[in-house]
């Protein structure tokens, strides 16, 4: 039976693995046939693989050659946004969202109705192009999944007992590839391309963990007996973090590849600044705190504001975190208007896969029934072999701040790992009738039997 084949980008393996199982799992039921890899690895292979359509993660400037080419090969070209929470002016969305690469795609899924609305104020001709559909990070979330947490939840809670989660994000302001952001900022200039956001949020990041180192010191001196873990965002330095808190009694730095929610499940609450974990611990059902003792309106999210107990100082944020270490870390509860969330999550009461299945449908009746082609035993032998000799090349001449940065993000991702992580899904997906396959090398095929 022909199954049409859809592929999707990992690009952050804690963030986004996970995700991309439940999306597999839930289109594969639907009778699709679907991939995911590396975008490297699916980019590679992508002559050879079954002709499909292609979700990427972003549509940047820098992906338009690759969409090019893409297209070239057969397959057709969709996007996701990782970041749709992520909406300012005009220069700061058209270096997000990049107009040829608009021009080349079917579609542009966005993360609700007002992504959509801020996006046509600069791309108006693109009404049709924009869906808002969420995304499956979301789905994730709701409690008929996020039961696929639980058990890391609690490896983790009777490992470290109670303790309240910091989860920072100073991907710019504590950068792992500071010396090629720089080099990147400077040619960006030389180019005549402005990008005042990321001057200013690396001044607004820069100095936000200054004052939460400073808050943090201060905050395990009167209260003594709590216990911090703080896990850096996978673009940070960490080795700047283990330096500052290098044999802290109250607070370890944590960095590993499981995903953030099963932290936010097995902790009291989450502090963080500015962060994407403040609405997947709304989500999950977990107050948390938004730190912001530097205040920004060219770099902060309000929707961040809203689903958390913003504090703007760190006398009120110690004070917070005392009073409620009396009361058994209960935080006020936060009410949030289910209508304001709504429109900026489409699929908060509907599946996102749901809402792309008819735009999914479009897209892939313009490709050519294809089969995977050099997909035998003896080709992924073939090509796992001169994968190992490009891999050893590139590591070889490659930067070291690169490949600290793509060892944080994805490590490795192995067939086993994949099957073992999609067995959480038993209670709800019935997983053998499901076959789990990597025909190339990083690629991995879910398809029903």
């Amino acid at each position: 039976m022909y199954k049409r084949r859809i592929y999707s980008v990992i690009e952050s393996k804690k963030r986004e693995l996970e995700s991309r199982i439940l999306f597999a799992l839930s289109m594969s039921e639907q009778g699709f046939s679907v991939g995911f890899g590396k975008k490297q690895n699916l980019y590679q292979y992508s002559k050879y693989i079954k002709k499909g359509l292609f979700l990427l993660k972003s549509i940047g400037p820098r992906n338009l050659n690759a969409i090019v080419n893409l297209k070239k090969h057969g397959h057709q070209v969709s996007s996701w946004d990782e970041e749709g929470f992520v909406q300012f002016g005009e220069q700061f969305t058209k270096l997000r969202n990049d107009n040829s690469c608009l021009r080349e795609i079917d579609y542009l899924y966005a993360w609700g109705e007002d992504q959509k609305k801020n996006l046509l104020n600069f791309f108006p001709e693109c009404r049709e192009k924009i869906v808002p559909t969420g995304h499956p990070r979301f789905d994730l979330l709701k409690k008929e999944n996020n039961f696929i947490f639980e058990n890391d939840a609690k490896k983790i809670k009777d490992r470290y007992g109670k303790f309240i989660l910091v989860a920072t994000k100073f991907p710019i302001g504590n950068s792992v590839i500071e010396n090629l952001r720089s080099k990147h900022q400077e040619a960006q200039l030389k180019s005549g391309i402005k990008n005042d956001f990321d001057r200013l949020d690396k001044k607004f990041q820069k100095k936000t963990m200054e004052i939460l180192i400073e808050t943090l010191n201060s905050l395990t001196e009167k209260c003594p007996d709590i216990n911090i873990i703080l896990r850096p965002h996978p673009g940070e330095n960490i080795l700047v973090w283990n330096k500052i808190f290098d044999k802290h009694k109250n607070i370890r730095v944590i960095q590993d590849q499981e995903n953030t929610c099963c932290w936010i499940m097995a902790s009291q609450f989450l502090i963080s600044t500015n962060c994407h974990t403040s609405i997947e611990s709304f989500l999950l059902g977990k107050q948390s705190i938004n730190f912001a003792p530097v205040q920004s309106k060219d770099v902060e999210f309000d929707i961040f504001k809203k689903v958390s107990h913003n504090i703007e100082s760190s006398t009120e944020l110690i004070e917070t975190v005392r009073k409620s270490i009396k009361n058994d870390f209960h935080l006020n509860f936060k009410n949030v208007d289910e209508n304001y969330l709504s429109k900026n999550i489409a699929n908060l009461k509907v599946d996102s896969f749901k809402l792309m299945l008819e735009t999914i449908e479009l897209s892939l009746k313009k490709i050519k029934d294809t089969k995977d082609l050099k997909c035998s035993f003896f080709y992924f032998v073939i090509f796992k072999l001169l994968k190992k000799i490009k891999n050893f090349k590139n590591n070889f001449f490659a930067k070291k701040e690169l490949l600290l940065l793509s060892e944080q993000k994805v490590d490795y991702i192995s067939l086993e790992e994949i099957k073992e992580k999609t067995k959480k899904y038993a209670p709800k997906f019935n997983i053998k009738e499901i076959n789990i396959s990597e025909k190339y090398p990083g690629i991995f095929i879910f398809e029903r039997k």
